[in-house]
């Protein structure tokens, strides 16, 4: 995989940082802010040291922070880069010297960018690498607020109201993988269930800052499935988080997946953007 970069001499600066120093971290979301602003989207950056992204900073010869770009790695063969870069430092060949640089240190990686909204300076610059489109997402967000709101609209199901009982239950243990990562287990005395000893249901949260997590994996063992149990499930670690004060969960999943759209609709998630991602 090569690209062609077009440095321009107007820029002095390109660093590679694991992670970044506080002073970047301030300079990057300030980028970020103001890109976003700009282009009307929401789309984060791997910023915080939790994240694991390899950084590639552009500095202007002023000692402005004009792009950033980071790379984190999703599997054994792809890793997710996202990209920023001040309106007024574009088609200056900014992201092209990035990019180059990154691919030297993940040259054997397919690249996929995530996209939110329709800037046209980030599709044009996907089009002209011959990035194509590969799937579209959504990524939500629950707080307790969402939570007392949509709690109070519906009825729960049977199964549910069973789920407040003592014998239900979640367990969680740390990632062998990661520091940040919990494996959950869902766990039910209900009669559906052989054993409150047997798991009907597993997920993963990733911390993703200090009052924040991602949820992730989610699943209902087949068996067990179409009996309320997820809403269950999803509900009772959310209880658990507003009591320890976690003010935001959140997760990605596919648009075209609308069972699960309708799953994390009624446990109080609100979709907070879309996202699509692009292979190269």
């Amino acid at each position: 995989m090569t690209y062609v970069s077009r440095f321009s001499p107007d820029f002095s600066t390109l660093q590679k940082k694991l992670p970044l120093t506080d002073i970047q971290t301030k300079e990057t979301k300030n980028l970020v802010l103001n890109c976003c602003l700009h282009d009307s989207i929401r789309l984060s950056y791997p910023a915080e040291p939790q994240e694991n992204a390899c950084h590639y900073l552009l500095y202007s010869s002023e000692g402005t922070l004009c792009a950033a770009l980071a790379m984190v790695p999703c599997g054994e063969t792809v890793v997710e880069c996202t990209a920023f870069t001040l309106p007024a430092f574009r088609r200056k060949g900014c992201f092209d010297a990035l990019l180059s640089r990154a691919l030297e240190d993940f040259e054997e990686y397919d690249i996929l960018f995530p996209v939110s909204g329709a800037c046209p300076d980030t599709l044009n610059t996907l089009e002209a690498l011959g990035a194509q489109l590969d799937t579209t997402e959504y990524q939500m967000e629950w707080t307790p607020q969402t939570t007392d709101s949509t709690q109070n609209q519906m009825q729960l199901p049977y199964s549910q109201e069973k789920a407040n009982q003592s014998d239900t239950f979640l367990n969680s243990s740390p990632s062998p993988d990661d520091s940040e990562t919990l494996c959950w287990s869902f766990h039910t005395g209900i009669s559906e269930s052989p054993s409150s000893d047997c798991p009907v249901g597993t997920f993963l949260t990733t911390w993703t800052g200090n009052d924040c997590v991602c949820l992730h994996q989610v699943e209902i063992l087949p068996a067990f499935r179409g009996q309320g149990l997820g809403t269950a499930m999803i509900r009772l670690f959310l209880d658990m988080a507003a009591q320890k004060n976690i003010s935001r969960v959140i997760l990605q999943v596919s648009a075209d997946n609308h069972a699960a759209l309708a799953l994390y609709k009624k446990t109080g998630f609100r979709i907070t953007e879309a996202l699509s991602f692009y292979f190269y």
